[in-house]
């Protein structure tokens, strides 16, 4: 486990490399000028090569991009183009909270997947199999943008149950950062009014997230259910006098479960890069609406570093689900 665990972390690096040229690809070839836009309006040409030869974007863009390479090989994602920070500052401050977004999404993900999937395929062609079959519709069809404003109308202007935006209230001092999650930093400093605040204000970016990726789960769950309750295993354990209660959940559950976590692991890259659209919408400040706006600035520098963290934390995941199907699956063991 431990050599597959090294061979998959080295395999990152020609991913990441992959990622890197392909975007710097794209970036190049966009219609926009980097150095038109920091120089203003109103700038005049010579004031456009100015800033063109500060940035080295005078430089043809092999060079440019060897240049970069050299600098994220020292852990050095550049300066911010627009707020003249470093990149990586800027990342650093906002990541967890785009991590804290994905990993609650993920938990009402696998937990509201799982049980409706299981319920489908126990109560196969019921009322409740009907329902599950529509959710896991409604979750493919609606479109996340649409599910945000309709959550926002809802439970934030009409019924006034949640708020309609940020991640705490203005008024509030965020809790002693420890981790960067709000949720796990109140936990530890024993501050539940920034708890309780907090998940009101995560509870509807968390849902918009995780409600096109529930229904995929609950969609594979159900399936793989449906296939394992017609196994020979499952016979013999009726014949043997076994309430069908006491099979579901640690044998046809427990086999049914790997694609589900295949999903999951899949699934929470989507959600960090899925993210932007709920971050806008809710105003929440994650790396999704850092890297929006460096898109209508061309801030090049960021849009690199967010598609690294971004690539590397999706093959990190990657990894962890493999170790997470050995542990439930000791055939793989």
């Amino acid at each position: 486990m431990l050599e597959f665990i090294c061979r998959r972390i080295l395999s990152l690096f020609p991913v990441i490399l992959g990622l890197l040229v392909l975007t710097y690809a794209l970036l190049y070839l966009a219609p926009s000028d980097p150095a038109t836009i920091l120089a203003g309006e109103n700038a005049s040409v010579e004031d456009i090569q100015a800033v063109r030869k500060e940035y080295g974007l005078d430089r043809p863009v092999y060079v440019q991009f060897g240049m970069y390479l050299k600098q994220v090989s020292v852990g050095n994602l550049g300066v911010s183009m627009y707020s003249n920070r470093p990149v990586l500052e800027d990342i650093a401050q906002r990541l967890p909270a785009t991590i804290e977004l994905a990993l609650v999404s993920l938990v009402l993900m696998a937990i509201g997947g799982i049980t409706l999937g299981t319920m489908g395929a126990v109560w196969h062609n019921s009322p409740i199999d009907h329902v599950t079959r529509m959710i896991s519709v409604a979750g493919l069809a609606i479109a996340t943008f649409w599910l945000a404003i309709m959550l926002q109308l809802v439970f934030a202007m009409v019924l006034g149950w949640f708020p309609v935006r940020g991640r705490i209230p203005p008024e509030m001092v965020p809790p002693v950062q420890i981790t960067g999650l709000y949720l796990l930093d109140s936990i530890l400093t024993l501050n539940f009014s920034a708890f309780r605040d907090a998940v009101r204000h995560i509870t509807l970016p968390a849902i918009t997230l995780a409600f096109g990726g529930l229904a995929t789960v609950a969609r594979f769950t159900r399936s793989s259910m449906l296939e394992n309750l017609t196994k020979e295993y499952v016979s013999y354990q009726h014949a043997t006098g076994v309430p069908f209660r006491r099979i579901i959940v640690p044998y046809v559950l427990r086999n049914s479960v790997i694609t589900a976590v295949t999903q999951l692991g899949l699934l929470f890259g989507s959600l960090i890069s899925g993210a932007v659209v709920v971050e806008m919408i809710f105003d929440w400040p994650g790396i999704g609406s850092y890297l929006v706006n460096a898109i209508f600035t061309s801030d090049y520098k960021v849009i690199l570093a967010v598609t690294i963290v971004v690539g590397v934390i999706y093959a990190l995941v990657n990894i962890i689900v493999d170790v997470i199907h050995a542990m439930i699956d000791p055939r793989l063991r």
